[in-house]
């Protein structure tokens, strides 16, 4: 897919806020301006710094450009600036890509969107945009060698366009468990999952159960919930398989997808291992980190 190189000219490493209705506006320290803004403390921006991966998993190809769109019609997710600022900073301390915050549905327009190398979808609920030209400009983007990414409540948006979930792997049904879980790494040597060191992982956060199209045969799961242990007769469960997903990867088209339903609770920001998978997922999205998509088939 042929890329227009908008940021010819500019500072490497960055990242551009765009407002809804607004142009770009560049400043030396946005990814501090996002955060202040937001609301988001001198604490946890320190320990969000702390967690960061300090450099890129593999050396980007090519100048790499990733768009985050944040715009969220329905539940407002208070991770949403958590996300903008850590994935902002994330490329600008690693130098794998430079970030672009906007909630401006007019991005998606066909000539806009070749300006990019991938799509961070950041907690989008409801029905962000119904304009049928911007999905189709959406779909051809990835169908024709783009990017997407998906963190946590990615999955609670589009409801009413079914492509959109076809794309992503999935949507969001209901999440059972928001507490300290034991998430299964089923590749533990998978390029995305290698910063984690065992099989398991304990994490503080909101576990998701999806619905169709969610399916093994149209996706590589790499991270599930553990079940050993838990009360599966609990409200809310209602998956007969006991597949409950966390991180997957797919292809679509000749574009490239990667999704994790983690991002609820401030305390998966400050965990280093989990920070490097997300970048781990991103730069495959981008194009620079190879991994095998080939869906997994079967609940492990």
């Amino acid at each position: 897919m042929k890329r227009v190189p908008r940021f010819a000219g500019m500072v490497a490493l960055g990242v551009t806020v765009m407002l809804a209705g607004c142009e770009e506006a560049e400043a030396p320290n946005a990814a501090d301006t996002l955060a202040s803004e937001s609301g988001i403390t001198p604490a946890q921006r320190a320990a969000i710094e702390e967690a960061l991966p300090d450099g890129p998993l593999v050396p980007a190809r090519q100048e790499r450009s990733l768009l985050i769109f944040n715009l969220s019609k329905g539940f407002l997710h208070e991770s949403i600036p958590w996300v903008d600022f850590t994935i902002a900073r994330m490329g600008e301390k690693s130098g794998a890509f430079r970030a672009v915050v906007t909630s401006d549905t007019t991005v998606f327009q066909a000539g806009r969107l070749g300006e990019f190398d991938a799509v961070l979808f950041n907690n989008n609920t409801g029905e962000p945009f119904s304009d049928p030209v911007l999905r189709a400009s959406l779909l051809a983007f990835v169908r024709d060698g783009g990017g997407v990414v998906g963190l946590h409540a990615a999955t609670d948006g589009f409801h009413e366009w079914p492509e959109f979930g076809e794309m992503m792997g999935g949507y969001f049904l209901n999440h059972p468990w928001n507490e300290d879980v034991t998430l299964l790494i089923e590749e533990a040597g998978h390029p995305i999952t290698a910063s984690f060191d065992d099989s398991r992982h304990v994490v503080a956060d909101e576990i998701y159960q999806f619905r169709d199209p969610y399916s093994r045969d149209r996706q590589r799961v790499l991270i599930s919930l553990d079940t050993a242990g838990l009360d599966l007769e609990r409200d809310g469960v209602q998956r007969a398989d006991l597949d409950f997903a966390v991180s997957w990867i797919r292809e679509e088209g000749s574009g490239r997808v990667f999704y994790s339903s983690l991002g609820h609770r401030f305390e998966v920001f400050t965990d280093p291992i989990i920070l490097h998978h997300w970048l781990a997922g991103i730069q495959y999205a981008l194009g620079d980190l190879d991994a095998d998509a080939t869906p997994t088939g079967e609940v492990r």
